[in-house]
């Protein structure tokens, strides 16, 4: 984990000092951001000796991120998108059980590769507001340590889906275009497939992620603004 900050807060550096030395665009910016996330309930389809099913319900997580981005036009932005999304996985239940089979340190976190586009509204002098979405790819790490009734299994394992996300937000300008601003995302992947090792000659769990997301972000604009 350290180590991918690391790697993504590097990849958002040097992206950000090629921006300014390339300056293309008066329009050019980074942010970073940060927030909690609520994650929606998800289905589990369930492989093995046996089809099954189950769900899987989050506990309130967070969000934490950085951009690159610059003005394609008069009010609209362009930019490319690092995130990190961790939820604590609260209760897991295997087809119509009642029983909670989760145990402490499962979790589900993902790792986003984004491109957004955002619209621009002025409000007034030093407020804005924003709305848009963006597409790109993430890569889903699903940790469960004996999640079936009838047998041991123990899931680790990743895997790399298409995502999505739209939110919309308010931004207000505290001098040197420096904007502070608060948003609402809401972001879903597609399936990802997972290895149960151990269950009936290792199963396989499928299931997918979305969230709805409250944060805070810091604009700070490159040279040429």
């Amino acid at each position: 984990m350290k180590t991918r900050i690391l790697l993504s807060a590097t990849a958002l550096c040097l992206a950000a000092s090629g921006a300014s030395a390339l300056d293309f665009g008066s329009g050019a910016y980074v942010s970073i951001f940060g927030g909690a996330n609520n994650a929606g309930n998800a289905n589990v389809d369930i492989s093995g000796l046996y089809d099954d099913y189950g769900s899987t319900r989050y506990k309130n997580g967070r969000v934490f991120g950085g951009t690159i981005g610059t003005q394609l036009m008069p009010g609209l932005r362009g930019e490319f998108e690092l995130s990190q999304r961790n939820s604590d996985i609260s209760a897991y239940y295997e087809g119509g059980f009642s029983t909670n089979t989760a145990s402490a340190g499962d979790s589900m976190k993902a790792f986003s590769v984004m491109l957004n586009v955002w619209k621009d509204v002025e409000l007034g002098p030093n407020t804005s507001l924003h709305f848009g979405g963006g597409v790109g790819m993430t890569k889903l790490s699903l940790k469960m340590d004996d999640p079936v009734l009838d047998g041991d299994a123990t899931i680790s394992d990743k895997a790399s889906v298409v995502a999505g996300q739209i939110g919309v937000g308010i931004d207000f300008n505290v001098g040197n275009g420096v904007k502070v601003g608060l948003d609402y995302r809401y972001f879903v992947t597609g399936k990802g497939s997972f290895d149960a090792v151990g269950y009936y000659d290792n199963g396989t769990f499928k299931q997918s992620y979305r969230d709805q997301a409250v944060l805070l972000s810091v604009r700070i604009p490159l040279g040429g603004n």
